[in-house]
């Protein structure tokens, strides 16, 4: 976990979430790709009405406790699970 919250990777993380963060507006789709850890997860503050899937092809990291949205298990040789999500930036 360390490796992905300390420096460089949470430099980041945080820098991901506040990105992010920025965009998304009310009613919203976010799809994080690759959670893992959650580094990036614990972070983002998105509006309530925002849905966020939290997604990785390891199905206990994408479970772990504690970290908001709805975790998927996305394996990326896989067919998505995830359908119309909008795919760039207002």
């Amino acid at each position: 976990r360390s490796l992905m919250t300390e420096p460089p990777m949470g430099a980041f993380a945080r820098l991901a979430a506040t990105f992010v963060g920025q965009r998304v507006g009310d009613g919203d789709l976010v799809v994080e790709l690759g959670a893992g850890e959650g580094a990036t997860s614990r972070l983002l503050r998105l509006p309530p009405s925002a849905t966020f899937l939290r997604t990785d092809a390891n199905a206990l990291l994408v479970r772990r406790p504690g970290l908001p949205g709805t975790p998927i298990r996305y394996d990326f040789d896989e067919p998505s699970p995830v359908r119309g999500a909008p795919w760039c930036w207002r």
